[in-house]
């Protein structure tokens, strides 16, 4: 639940921070060191049945790139990025992960995320069908290939859970998540999501 509400108020913080962004792209000059257009990103999987991917980084670099982040203990190490669909009409998806920084499998599910600190979320953005849908992790199996200077790339795949915080039409009391593949840069950018 605690998860919720950072996944919400960090959500927030990113359509603000795109609205601006896009407002006062045209007025100021861009840090041309700061774009990663020659870095491929990407991701794709599939959602109850459903393919999705994307890729688009964004000026402000804050989805579809990874960050580095020290865990509350201030040794453990994780990776946090959020993957942003490609948008169908006003229709999109978003998954947050927080894990460990690490290569390797890792499986995260209800009773052991708050032992391990991570946390996977998956959020319907259906504007179509007035689908604002919230699901938190009921069991993903997260797999690192490949941690490198410049990015990570892995899988997953597992079933989520809809969360109390959902509102108007639900989609599914649990969903499936299979044949989820990444591979994205880390971000070069100023900001950092929360």
């Amino acid at each position: 639940m605690k998860h919720s509400y950072l996944f919400f108020a960090s959500a927030m913080v990113i359509v603000l921070l795109y609205a601006c962004g896009s407002n006062g792209a045209n007025n100021v000059n861009a840090d041309k060191s700061n774009a990663i257009a020659s870095v491929n990103s990407n991701f794709s999987c599939t959602i109850d049945g459903v393919h999705v991917s994307g890729g688009e980084t964004g000026e402000l670099q804050l989805s579809n790139t990874a960050f580095h982040y020290t865990g509350n203990n201030g040794t453990s190490k994780f990776l946090l990025f959020d993957l942003l669909s490609e948008k169908k009409g006003d229709d999109f998806y978003t998954m947050r992960f927080y894990i460990p920084e690490k290569v390797g499998p890792v499986l995260i599910n209800e009773k052991t995320e708050d032992d391990c600190g991570c946390y996977i979320r998956l959020d319907f953005n259906l504007r179509s069908a007035d689908n604002f849908a919230i699901y938190n992790i009921k069991e993903v199996n997260v797999k690192i290939d490949k941690i490198t200077a410049s990015g990570v790339s892995g899988t997953f795949s597992g079933t989520f859970k809809l969360s109390d915080d959902s509102r108007n039409k639900p989609y599914k009391s649990e969903i499936s998540v299979s044949d989820g593949k990444f591979d994205i840069p880390f971000s070069t950018g100023n900001l950092r999501p929360i």
